[in-house]
């Protein structure tokens, strides 16, 4: 069953941990759900109200899970469907508490490290429009006024002057609406494949969304089949839980083959996206039976690389704002100084 909107990831590591530490006091999984509260009115309290009515009218935890209001992770509900199959529930939810709270804390150190670059544009930005909106156009007459031959560089500062003196709000606005148009493209799902593609080519931005999949699917896979989902059907369940048209399509494809007959390294070998270190790690877990162990491996290798990935990117952005803002700044004075510079010389 398909949901349009998934359970926040902090929704579900609080749900998840709670029915852990209670299942592995000796509780059932009905009696868990009794003591775990939330606010009311949240969406976490209609989901918990909605799996202990579900699981007390005779429902398994995992066909309640699949009804709620809001979705949860493929993986997630892969795992607590194995447990309960196998008899490992508490160990199984354990593992999804796990396998959540690495990708909530990627996601965070990633959100945590752009957050200043972020509002480092959005101060050049403010800045730039304030200057042009406000401080140019009071020195307009001042430079119309002046009977010498302008530089370049005023001429330039006078055209930007009068197009916000006469447009300035119309500006602001078209600058705002190409934003937010920006953003809703990139979120549009049937343009996805193509927008995916156009991230992946942006340098270091690319890397970090590449490094990011890897992570997520070898902590994936790793968490699947270390409950012992067949290799098959944990190929397609990590295809389902990724967000990425482009690794998505990789795994699809993986997973027909693998369904064929062939080893999981050699459906990965003829995608140039996935790593040549990540395909050979994959095919000698393989030959020495330790595939599990690897894919836990390689998705701390990739998390240790998303983190360096993502402090390089936002070390190299600090400085290129800052110069911009410097940048602005002296082309501003330089072309409001010069012309007065001129005219003081020539009374001299």
């Amino acid at each position: 069953m398909k949901f349009k909107r998934r359970l926040r990831l902090i929704d579900s590591l609080t749900l998840m941990k709670h029915l852990s530490m209670t299942l592995k006091a000796g509780l059932n999984v009905s009696e868990a759900l009794n003591t775990l509260d939330a606010k009311k009115g949240s969406m976490l309290k209609k989901v918990i109200d909605h799996l202990r009515t579900s699981v007390e009218s005779g429902h398994t935890f995992s066909e309640a899970m699949e009804t709620a209001p809001r979705g949860f992770p493929p993986t997630v509900l892969q795992l607590i469907r194995t447990g309960e199959l196998s008899g490992a529930l508490r160990e199984n939810i354990e593992e999804a508490s796990d396998y959540i709270t690495e990708v909530a804390e990627t996601r965070r150190e990633v959100r945590g490290a752009m957050l200043y670059p972020a509002l480092v544009f959005v101060a050049v930005t403010g800045l730039g429009l304030s200057i042009s909106m406000f401080v140019l156009p009071q020195i307009v007459p001042l430079f119309e006024s002046m009977n010498v031959e302008l530089p370049l560089a005023t001429r330039i500062l006078m055209k930007i002057a009068k197009a916000f003196e006469a447009h300035g709000w119309l500006i602001v606005i078209g600058v705002i609406l190409g934003f937010v148009g920006i953003i809703f493209i990139f979120r549009i799902p049937a343009l996805k494949p193509i927008t995916s593609r156009i991230l992946l080519g942006i340098p270091m931005i690319g890397k970090i969304i590449h490094l990011f999949n890897l992570m997520h699917i070898s902590r994936t896979l790793g968490s699947l089949l270390g409950s012992g989902i067949p290799i098959v059907e944990s190929v397609q369940i990590t295809a389902r839980s990724i967000d990425n048209p482009v690794y998505q399509a990789i795994l699809i494809d993986v997973s027909k083959q693998v369904a064929d007959g062939n080893p999981l390294s050699e459906g990965l070998l003829k995608h140039k996206r996935i790593p040549t270190l990540f395909q050979r790690l994959i095919s000698v877990g393989e030959r020495t039976g330790s595939i599990q162990e690897t894919f836990m491996y390689l998705s701390e290798f990739y998390s240790s690389e998303l983190k360096h990935s993502v402090k390089n990117l936002s070390t190299a952005l600090e400085p290129a704002m800052l110069m911009i803002v410097g940048s602005m700044v002296g082309f501003v004075v330089f072309a409001i100084i010069t012309p007065i510079y001129d005219i003081t010389g020539s009374i001299q």
